[in-house]
């Protein structure tokens, strides 16, 4: 409901059983970007990249597959790798490519925006080795894809048939790269749509406070649930059964290594308390993810968006 409210400017309405759900495209609505924006929501929720990682991708550092390991840069300057755990992420990034993206450098190119861009740096060369990918320009330097500072990213162009193009992700209409402080604008315009949306319907608490971070938390939350529930399978527990950590470790150390925490203990101060209330619910064994991630939503804030 966030994204397509929110994004995508459709209605809302109640469902047959009272829940908040998104209606109708709204043409009244005027959303601007729309794919641009939901493969950004979608590649966030499926990768639990932070919002600076996500947001100074360049085009060929994204995956192709499920579970394909991409090499990207945090916090800290920590290397590690990240995966798309749900075809959703890999399908919303493609439209963007192919339509919206493609769409804003023709629009570019017609005009002639790129010709003169400040401090353009033409890239002649994409190098692949095991110690990651490289980039060699125009004046003979090369340099590594995963060190390059924003700034720079920002700054690279790639000679294609059709003209050039930048080699950013996320671009603007007018076909320049986004930049990183303007997801904030996208993601405060899609809460007041959906807070609004949410009042209209008598909502009891209608405020929605979703952020990049959201998305990383409901990404970690619901793969280390996924983890749980095939240990306690394996290990032919139910919810009566004791929660013991250690029959976890394999499921914490899988978040921490995706999500890039420097330490395990990280993940469980965060994610420890959530998964021990949820695990002593059926709904861990026996519900279908709508009705997990219903109750997850209206239990966990730092999800920033509540079913009520």
């Amino acid at each position: 409901m966030w994204r397509d409210v929110g994004l995508r400017g459709y209605d809302a309405q109640r469902d047959g059983t009272g829940r908040p759900v998104a209606g109708l495209p709204n043409v009244a609505a005027r959303s601007r970007n729309t794919a641009r924006n939901v493969a950004f929501a979608d590649y966030l929720v499926t990768t639990g990249l932070r919002l600076d990682e996500a947001a100074k991708l360049l085009l060929f550092e994204t995956t192709t597959s499920v579970q394909e390991e991409v090499p990207v840069v945090g916090k800290g300057r920590v290397r590690r790798h990240y995966r798309v755990m749900n075809d959703l992420g890999l399908a919303s990034l493609h439209q963007y490519k192919v339509g919206e993206r493609a769409d804003a450098i023709r629009r570019a190119q017609t005009a002639g925006r790129y010709e003169n861009v400040k401090g353009r740096l033409d890239v002649v060369e994409i190098l692949q080795s095991r110690s990651g990918q490289r980039v060699r320009l125009t004046d003979g330097r090369v340099l590594p894809v995963e060190t390059i500072p924003a700034r720079v990213r920002a700054s690279l162009y790639l000679a294609k048939d059709q003209g050039i193009e930048p080699v950013w992700l996320w671009l603007k209409e007018d076909g320049s790269p986004l930049q990183i402080a303007s997801w904030d604008k996208v993601f405060d315009t899609a809460n007041d749509r959906v807070t609004a949306a949410r009042t209209m319907l008598g909502s009891v608490s209608p405020t929605v406070k979703v952020t990049p971070h959201s998305l990383r938390f409901t990404f970690a939350l619901f793969v280390l649930l996924a983890g749980i529930r095939a240990i306690d399978e394996h290990l032919g527990f139910d919810d009566a059964s004791p929660f013991t950590v250690m029959n976890y470790v394999q499921a914490f150390d899988e978040v921490r290594d995706l999500l890039g925490h420097s330490s395990v203990e990280t993940t469980k101060r965060v994610y420890l308390e959530p998964v021990k209330g949820l695990r002593r619910s059926s709904l861990l064994r026996g519900a279908s993810v709508e009705q997990m991630w219903d109750s997850v939503s209206a239990t966990n804030p730092l999800i920033g968006f509540h079913t009520s």
